[in-house]
């Protein structure tokens, strides 16, 4: 009866162990519709990448989507082409 005692415990301590471990993000997020800032449980509002590191274990790799690309660097990306053409 010991044994199982001891083996329950163990058994709890692992669980709760990797319940500590495990941070997820769930419920309603609360993020503005234009620079996509998250309004924290403060009230104030923080980068999206911030929070998100903030309260999970994710890590951010910034780049730039094809979309974004075109509409920032579009100009330099046409005069690049243009330069090798020649």
């Amino acid at each position: 009866m010991i044994e199982l005692q001891k083996e329950l415990v163990q058994k709890i301590k692992e669980l709760q162990d990797a319940l500590d471990h495990i941070r997820t993000l769930q419920g309603i997020i609360p993020i503005c519709s234009i620079c996509h800032k998250i309004r924290t449980d403060a009230d104030s509002w923080e980068k999206l990448e911030k929070y998100v590191e903030d309260h999970s274990d994710a890590q951010f790799s910034h780049g730039i989507c094809p979309d974004c690309m075109a509409k920032y660097y579009g100009d330099y990306i046409e005069k690049d082409e243009n330069k090798d053409k020649k």
